[in-house]
């Protein structure tokens, strides 16, 4: 059963689900996208992105939870998908089936 953290304005986060700067690099990098293309996919600033990919690689990114929420809903909505069991931290890319 996951945890849910409850954030402003009714929306719930799961717990686990608490993306690194590690999975934030990586998920660009599958996406070939810069620090930038996620400011404007995800409505947050190009300064606070720098800030968490600048956060310690394994901790989980530092912020506020409806800023994090925006980062992994527009990383997400582009196919991305973050796991991190015990020491084990991934991404994966879904690829439409058309390429």
């Amino acid at each position: 059963m996951q945890r849910s953290v409850r954030i402003s304005r009714g929306l719930r986060v799961a717990a686990s689900d608490k993306p690194t700067p590690a999975h934030l690099r990586a998920a660009r990098a599958l996406l070939g996208w810069s620090q930038a293309e996620l400011a404007v996919a995800s409505g947050v600033s190009l300064r606070t992105i720098k800030s968490a990919e600048l956060s310690p690689d394994h901790a989980p990114v530092p912020g506020r939870p409806a800023t994090i929420k925006r980062l992994v809903a527009a990383l997400s909505g582009a196919g991305v998908t973050m796991v991190q069991t015990g020491s084990v931290i991934g991404v994966s890319l879904r690829r439409s089936l058309d390429t």
